[in-house]
């Protein structure tokens, strides 16, 4: 369970941070990163900082801080069970970040999206967006990340009805995560 007092406190401080840092794109984009974190997002509070740092960037337009902004919304969205809005905002902030060609956030964005879509019941689309993941994270050989993605995409398979597929990548992953 998460500590209310102390998340209120620490978005409190945000707040407060963000407030004396309003033109300052590295608070903007900082604070956005750790509003993502499970134990801040969510509230009233949280979203009322996404929604002024996401206010902020297009006035200073500032392409990133917007994407993270989306990014905030389609993870609380989809915390919530929307994952409609949830998979508008995730591909807002793909769109985003793929202009910025920052890698790390586009793979992220893909995971994302993956999870989104398959919660919507569209396989197609979230075997799309983690495969897209496991490219990158082959490109970058991080096997632990790459096993991690494997079992999410056998857990798509298996629920797509393709058992032999999904046994494959379930192999894969659990072959990398003996190596690690």
């Amino acid at each position: 369970s998460k500590p209310i007092i102390s998340n209120a406190q620490n978005i409190d401080s945000l707040g407060i941070y963000l407030s004396q840092h309003l033109t300052d794109t590295s608070a903007l984009r900082n604070i956005a990163i750790k509003l993502q974190l499970p134990a801040l997002m969510g509230s009233a509070k949280a979203d009322s900082l996404a929604a002024l740092i996401k206010s902020q960037s297009e006035q200073l337009n500032y392409s990133k801080g917007i994407a993270l902004s989306f990014r905030y919304l389609g993870l609380n969205y989809f915390s919530k069970g929307d994952y409609k809005n949830s998979t508008s905002c995730l591909y807002k902030s793909l769109s985003l970040f793929n202009e910025l060609e920052d890698s790390i956030w586009i793979v992220s964005a893909n995971q994302s999206l993956s999870s989104s879509y398959f919660n919507m019941g569209k396989q197609d689309s979230a075997i799309l967006f983690c495969t897209k993941a496991i490219k990158a994270y082959q490109n970058w050989n991080d096997l632990k990340k790459l096993a991690s993605c494997y079992n999410t995409l056998g857990g798509i398979l298996w629920s797509k009805g393709d058992l032999p597929a999904a046994a494959e990548v379930f192999y894969k992953s659990l072959d990398l995560k003996v190596k690690l």
